[in-house]
């Protein structure tokens, strides 16, 4: 009866650990998917604006000392802001998605 009651609990972290780490490893792919179409949304749809306006080298605007993006949410809305005015359409999910990329690539707020 002893074995049993020290068993249970060892089976029970083992399953506790077992969720744990199959829920970080879909997550990790769900991420890197978002990075992976966010990329390609934006060589897609945003730099051929970009070296339009500044005449060369586009990502100047996300390094530029005076960059309107200071914060998520501004990142946010300069995302959605450039979309519209492209005509774009993109849904939440694809907004977020150049967000991710964005955020991981140049500004890692």
């Amino acid at each position: 009866m002893a074995n049993k009651l020290l068993y249970r609990p060892y089976t029970y972290r083992m399953k506790i650990l077992t969720i744990a780490l199959l829920f970080c490893f879909i997550t990790s792919h769900l991420s890197a998917a978002d990075l992976q179409l966010g990329s390609k949304l934006h060589q897609d749809n945003c730099i051929a604006c970009h070296t339009a306006m500044t005449g060369g080298d586009g990502s100047v605007l996300y390094t530029r000392e005076n960059r309107r993006v200071t914060s998520l949410d501004s990142l946010a809305k300069q995302v959605n802001r450039c979309q519209s005015s492209l005509g774009l359409n993109w849904s939440t999910d694809q907004q977020q998605n150049v967000q991710h990329y964005l955020n991981e690539k140049y500004y890692n707020f």
